[in-house]
């Protein structure tokens, strides 16, 4: 778990590139977190990109940042 420089809280797993701002205290978003990363280890990821679940667990969609480009987009 992390905070943010403007104060709100968020999660990274390295393992999974995945990042969710949502407090994962709560089991159900505990749960979601899970099938986002067990999504995002699928997706097999490029060094240096992330997923990032925008709007909070119940999103349906995800932002792609890659790090390495400085480029984000909602599709791979």
């Amino acid at each position: 778990m992390h905070v943010h420089p403007r104060g709100f809280i968020y999660w990274s797993s390295p393992r999974y590139k995945a990042i969710v701002d949502a407090d994962l205290r709560i089991p159900a978003h505990l749960e979601k977190a899970h099938q986002f990363c067990a999504h995002c280890a699928e997706l097999d990821l490029d060094e240096g990109m992330e997923a990032h679940v925008v709007g909070g667990m119940d999103a349906s969609f995800c932002l792609f940042v890659n790090h390495r480009q400085c480029v984000a987009g909602y599709e791979l």
